[in-house]
């Protein structure tokens, strides 16, 4: 049972009745006129709390879609009908993670019609990826002398539980039109040149035509020079590798809403829409993000519902504390991946010395599946080399981030001349690299 309390209004009448009481102290009028003030606000504030709700006259209902999107702003809508008419005050106890720099520190304040629906409404900024329960619903209420008032805590119907995912942009509104997706992201087309593709037609020749399309028995039978149309080989099994270690958490520039993305939110961004890219061309994706053990796997697929579970098994994902197993990655990866695949590395390196496994376990994979190695350059190692250098300390820094982007440039050309893609990218150009590279090798047939 959630019991009255005196309001400020009774507090400073109580005041003033012992006011009265100071002053009887010299004259017996004054102490009488205190005991009855008292005796009165005591009656008063019996009656008024008559007036006040209970918990079971309240029906509260949250209104929110339950799947968010990182960075998005929406609106939470609280829905009240009550038995008894009134003034409240209302406190809801969404994430922190929902909320923006200003918080959700006001109460809200709401007119309760007997009987009738009653709503407040406030907005939220998801600023993390991930699971996030709200908490319950607080209502202050006065009574009608605004002497008693009540603290009602209460856990309303509708959303409980948001789960946050990446934003995908155009995709979340179903456009997964890979040339609506390219043009988006500015990339150009890349001629098909695929070799030993199957056979699809004959067509007549134009002076563009490689020798080895023309079609000689065609062309001796039709007296003109005849070509070969082939179909672009489909169903290429893609293997999205998400490295989830350190290096991965590194934290932009946060903006004036304070969204929390790391390199990693990048990645994921990336995965999903080459994922798009590749679905609609008719091969199959599948995802591997693991750091010292797998976080999540999938087989590759090519059904419409991959995407959804790509999205499922990667909304939560957050960066470890510690660097990447990429060793032990290998023998997972010989395990679970044994047909011939492109595997796409979302990950990162520091130096050819730090990060010699990478290099070595990349270079044991490219020798049996073609290797995309997407690596996300931390966005200040470019502002440590462009800084003004104002002193000793300034220099020094500068110095040690040029040392540093030099060794890591070793490591990813010594993985160029291994057959690998190797891209150094900024987290936020990572997305149009990658769906770059993967057009690329589909049509030079290099998958």
């Amino acid at each position: 049972m959630v019991w009255p309390r005196p309001t400020r209004r009774l507090v400073r009448l109580l005041a003033v009745g012992g006011f009265f009481a100071v002053l009887g102290l010299a004259q017996a009028p004054w102490l009488w006129a205190a005991v009855g003030l008292d005796l009165l606000l005591v009656a008063a504030f019996w009656v008024d709390r008559r007036g006040l709700p209970r918990a079971a006259d309240l029906e509260v209902e949250r209104r929110l879609e339950p799947r968010l999107s990182h960075g998005v702003p929406v609106e939470v809508q609280v829905v009240l009908r009550s038995q008894v008419a009134g003034e409240a005050e209302l406190i809801d106890e969404p994430p922190p993670l929902l909320l923006g720099p200003e918080r959700l520190e006001l109460a809200l304040p709401v007119v309760l019609r007997a009987g009738a629906w009653n709503q407040v409404s406030y907005g939220v900024r998801p600023r993390r990826r991930g699971l996030h329960p709200f908490g319950p619903v607080n209502l202050w209420f006065k009574g009608p002398l605004g002497l008693a008032q009540t603290h009602l805590v209460l856990w309303p119907s509708g959303t409980q539980v948001v789960h946050v995912y990446p934003d995908l942009g155009p995709i979340d509104h179903g456009a997964l039109d890979p040339n609506l997706l390219i043009q988006e992201l500015g990339l150009k087309r890349v001629r098909q040149r695929a070799e030993g593709t199957e056979f699809e037609s004959l067509r007549d020749a134009v002076p563009e035509d490689d020798q080895r399309r023309i079609d000689w028995r065609a062309t001796a039978r039709r007296g003109r020079p005849i070509a070969r149309n082939y179909e672009v080989e489909r169903n290429h099994e893609i293997l999205l590798c998400l490295d989830t270690g350190r290096l991965m958490g590194t934290v932009e520039e946060l903006d004036r809403d304070q969204v929390h993305r790391t390199k990693l939110d990048r990645a994921i961004q990336a995965a999903l829409r080459l994922s798009a890219v590749a679905l609609r061309n008719g091969d199959r994706v599948g995802l591997f993000a693991f750091d010292d053990r797998v976080l999540a796997h999938l087989r590759p697929e090519r059904d419409r519902a991959q995407l959804g579970r790509l999205l499922e098994a990667l909304h939560q994902l957050e960066p470890s504390g510690h660097d990447a197993s990429y060793p032990w990655a290998l023998g997972e990866l010989r395990q679970r991946q044994k047909k011939r695949a492109l595997l796409v590395f979302f990950s990162d390196v520091v130096d050819a010395e730090a990060s010699a496994p990478v290099g070595e376990v990349i270079s044991v994979l490219a020798r049996r599946h073609r290797v995309v190695f997407a690596a996300l350059r931390d966005p200040y190692l470019d502002l440590a080399q462009r800084a003004e250098v104002r002193s000793a300390l300034d220099a020094q820094r500068g110095l040690a981030a040029l040392s540093l982007a030099e060794s890591r440039a070793v490591l990813l050309e010594g993985l160029k001349a291994q057959g690998v893609e190797a891209l150094d990218t900024l987290p936020e150009a990572v997305t149009a690299r990658a769906i770059s590279a993967y057009l690329r090798l589909r049509a030079e047939g290099r998958l």
